[in-house]
């Protein structure tokens, strides 16, 4: 049977953008999705070309135009799942001025690899301009016959690592890749990781979305029964808080932390309340995630970017309850970007924070770091200072971590940065009889990424309160960044009924003895995702 050339083109189309997919799904998530790569690459292909392959006049066109929207698209999730484990959320895709300041992310996202989707669109864009000007005499023919190969060797390979990885040890070769291929995103080490193909995986997150909006957002007597936790009483030897500093760090690992590195860092942890095994809960907001949880209390939303699923004009924030209580306290958020950045504006309104300071308050049009972030912030302060809240944000231990000799050298160096940029600003409040007065916090928004880290031993952030007389004290249990909400409402005395899903950081640890972790924090995501789609918020 004699192929032509409109089948020869067709058959190119198809296999190139399916060996596009390969690679997105391979070099990302292998190790996740393993065998099943091949054949939701393939469903992808079937579902994106099924309209123009019957199509008969501009089928040509439609389909190269078809690759070329396909290969944009690959390229931008490959490098957003090298940093987020997930497709880049639709939502985000208006929303280009978030990329502000991550030039460098966005570099060493991609790989010299990376240039075989250049290469394939290149053969693809040859063979299309060829039969345009009808120059193809059979000189091409072996283009979809290589790439036919590529494609069935690419398949073996990936099919054959399907059963090497992540695959229980008591299943033969044959059972693992039945494993793979029929493992369900319910079981997924995370959830949406590339499953499905780019196409079904958007059509499914669309449906459960869709069918999600319609499920009650009323908790159940159980749910609520979870979030009745009380108040911890707090003795006279812990000082009333006049202001709280609240440092919130960019990808912080407790790990990181000791003597020789950060020696602020140590010595804050060694006069206060620190707990070194947090859990990072964020999802595809990154660091506006873990703002939102140890604002409100709340986990991260799974199913979007938390603050573009927000419902409410108002959110429960520690900031709100506490000026709800104590109607002379003012809050400020002090940024090392624009105030408008990742909707910051827009999240101080929401959580009830009074003003907002950015760069250009500074007099910079760039990211500040973070000594220009705690000049500014010292900027708001005076001897005179009382019931403030400052929440500072920092960003020079950002990924990526390429200026050493390795990635963990590099992020140590960063950190050593940090910590005497920290260091300073202690020292300010030292200076105007700040510190022992107030509450001093220091977190992490969230762990270092683990494509620019990837070691184990960095995935654990901390949680460090010092101030107000606080006797020290090391958490041994595993905590979250939800568990910071209903610490601060316990050492500024508020006893209202939201305390949000995590529990205090003063509870002993023998109250979590018969503590079924895996079990509370499912509780909690499903109370959280169903308060944030409410509005306005219905405390319970």
């Amino acid at each position: 049977m004699r192929i032509n050339k409109p089948q020869l083109f067709r058959i190119t189309i198809v296999l190139a953008t399916f060996l596009n997919l390969l690679y997105l799904h391979y070099s990302v998530a292998g190790k996740f999705i393993g065998g099943r790569s091949p054949l939701y690459a393939l469903l992808d292909v079937c579902i994106l070309f099924f309209v123009p392959l019957l199509l008969v006049r501009f089928y040509r066109s439609i389909l190269y135009i078809l690759h070329i929207l396909s290969t944009i698209f690959i390229a931008v999730n490959l490098g957003y799942s090298r940093y987020f484990d997930n497709y880049m959320p639709y939502s985000l895709y208006t929303k280009t001025e978030n990329l502000a300041g991550l030039g460098p992310n966005v570099v060493n996202a991609y790989r010299w690899p990376d240039l075989f989707l250049l290469l394939i669109l290149f053969l693809v864009s040859y063979f299309y301009f060829s039969q345009r000007k009808e120059k193809l005499k059979g000189r091409l023919w072996p283009l979809p016959v290589i790439l036919t190969i590529v494609a069935l060797v690419a398949c073996g390979w990936i099919t054959r690592n399907a059963t090497h990885k992540d695959t229980p040890p008591e299943l033969s070769a044959t059972e693992g890749f039945a494993y793979h291929l029929t493992q369900s995103r319910a079981i997924n080490p995370k959830d949406g990781i590339l499953t499905y193909g780019f196409v079904l995986n958007g059509i499914t997150d669309v449906y459960e979305e869709y069918q999600y909006s319609k499920t009650s957002k009323e908790l159940t007597p159980e749910e609520k029964e979870f979030l009745s936790s009380k108040a911890v009483t707090i003795g006279d030897s812990i000082q009333m808080p006049k202001n709280i500093f609240f440092i919130m760090g960019e990808s912080f690992s407790s790990a990181a932390i000791s003597r020789e590195q950060t020696p602020t860092l140590d010595s804050l942890c060694a006069v206060g309340i620190v707990a070194r095994n947090t859990i990072s809960l964020e999802k595809l907001g990154q660091s506006s995630d873990g703002q939102y949880t140890y604002l409100t209390g709340l986990y991260p939303y799974r199913k979007n970017v938390t603050i573009n699923a927000i419902k409410a004009e108002r959110v429960p924030s520690f900031v709100s309850l506490i000026k709800a209580e104590y109607p002379d306290f003012k809050s400020q958020m002090i940024l090392p970007t624009e105030r408008n950045y990742w909707q910051q504006d827009v999240m101080c309104e929401r959580y009830g924070i009074d003003e907002s300071f950015g760069n250009t308050d500074f007099g910079k049009a760039e990211w500040l770091n973070d000594e220009e972030v705690f000049q500014l912030a010292e900027s708001r302060l005076s001897e005179d200072t009382k019931n403030t809240i400052q929440i500072i944000l920092t960003c020079s231990t950002h990924s990526p971590y390429n200026d050493g000799e390795n990635e963990e050298d590099s992020y140590l160096k960063k950190m050593q940065y940090a910590d005497k940029c920290i260091s300073g600003f202690v020292q300010t409040l030292r200076r105007y009889n700040l510190l022992e007065s107030s509450l001093l916090i220091i977190a992490s928004d969230h762990k270092p990424p683990t494509y620019d880290l990837p070691l184990e031993q960095y995935q654990e952030i901390p949680i460090i309160i010092a101030g107000c007389n606080l006797q020290h004290r090391e958490i041994e249990r595993q905590t979250t960044q939800a568990d910071l909400f209903p610490t601060i409402l316990d050492l500024m005395r508020i006893q209202n009924p939201w305390r949000g899903v995590g529990q205090s950081l003063l509870l002993p640890d023998s109250a979590f003895e018969n503590y079924n972790q895996t079990a509370i924090m499912t509780k909690a995501q499903e109370i959280s995702d169903k308060l944030i789609l409410q509005s306005p918020i219905l405390i319970p």
